[in-house]
């Protein structure tokens, strides 16, 4: 419901076609590095967007709190929504590009990093949402408009865990780099099965550590939430 309804949700969306316009201007220019990349930067980009989650809620988070769902559930809840969304984006973006350029051979190596990208980053951000606040604009506002406390160190929780994502993600990403390089299609396939495997490991251990994280501090979380919307 908040994906369909909610414009803060669509405003997050709203940077993809936008990548999707530069990566194909660039290509015009004879630059096509971009567009073939476009599906790990799409799973870079849509997996971060969980660390919002209990900051969209606001002061409903309470409502949230009383009906004593599990932390897990919650996590496993908010990744499965953006999962249905997201996995056929990054899918899409990563083939159709790379069918377009006549670099098939390719799809393996750079899917395995999308997805790797994508699963390792619902479990850093299910972690990250239960640790900190991202500043976002309150319901009813306007998605672009720069919410209270908008500064650099707040940015900082959502920085670290790119940071983190991209570590995380070094195996998929040393073995889809080789692959695409050496044009070695098994080292590619390879990247696809690390990327897929590792990936949902890390989205499985983000989404229990988170749960259990958001079980401990949900009433310190709201009590942020109150404050930061002057309830």
């Amino acid at each position: 419901v908040y994906w369909l309804r909610d414009p803060r949700y669509g405003g997050s969306l709203v940077t993809l076609p936008v990548l999707v316009v530069i990566a194909v201007f660039l290509a015009f220019t004879g630059s096509d590095w971009f567009l073939s990349a476009l599906g790990p930067v799409f799973a870079a980009t849509l997996a971060i967007t969980l660390c919002a989650e209990v900051a969209y809620d606001g002061t409903a988070f309470a409502s949230h709190l009383s009906t004593g769902v599990s932390g897990v559930a919650d996590r496993a809840g908010r990744v499965i929504t953006l999962a249905i969304l997201s996995i056929p984006l990054v899918v899409v973006a990563t083939i159709v590009p790379l069918v377009v350029l006549d670099r098939s051979a390719q799809i393996p190596a750079v899917l395995g990093i999308g997805l790797g990208l994508l699963l390792t980053g619902f479990g850093v951000s299910s972690i990250a949402s239960a640790r900190f606040l991202m500043p976002v604009p309150a319901a009813g506002e306007s998605p672009f408009k720069t919410p209270p406390g908008s500064t650099f160190t707040a940015q900082l929780g959502m920085y670290a865990a790119w940071l983190i994502i991209f570590a995380l993600a070094i195996p998929e990403l040393a073995l889809g780099i080789a692959a695409i390089v050496t044009g070695n299609v098994v080292l590619g396939v390879a990247a696809l099965v690390v990327g897929m495997a590792l990936g949902a490991v890390l989205m499985v251990v983000g989404v229990r550590r988170g749960g259990a994280l958001l079980e401990r501090r949900g009433p310190e979380l709201l009590a942020s939430l109150t404050r930061a919307r002057g309830a």
